[in-house]
């Protein structure tokens, strides 16, 4: 575990990573972080809050845990810990990671829908 701060270098960061932890409590919409990570097909841990489980999908693309604090520490070591021993299923949520963030939020489908939201505008 690395605690970096802020860093204008994040990307690279988050690419040498094995697992993207995300545990956020509060003050979260839609964490570009979250999207990133997606986008370089890491697995991920993160809680169930705001925007977060919209692009996650518990054992599908990544684990989610409920944001409580008082237990937070412990279901995220549980995570930490399956994800580690398991190589293979820690592959298959990075690549399901890869996938749907191609599906959902790269930047041709987001184009695609910003243009979408554009022609509904227009009639």
């Amino acid at each position: 575990v690395f605690f970096a701060g802020y860093r204008l270098d994040s990307v690279n960061y988050i690419n040498a990573c094995d697992v993207f932890v995300l545990p956020s409590i509060a003050n979260e919409d839609m964490p570009l972080s979250l999207l990133t990570a997606m986008s370089l097909g890491k697995p991920i841990i993160s809680t169930k809050f705001a925007g977060i489980a919209e692009a996650i999908t518990d054992k599908e693309n990544g684990l989610l845990i409920d944001p409580d604090p008082q237990l937070l520490f412990g279901k995220l070591y549980a995570c930490i810990v399956a994800l580690y021993t398991d190589a293979t299923f820690r592959s298959e949520l990075g690549n399901n990671a890869y996938t749907t963030f191609n599906k959902n939020y790269s930047e041709e489908m987001y184009a695609k829908k910003i243009i979408s939201l554009y022609n509904l505008s227009l009639n």
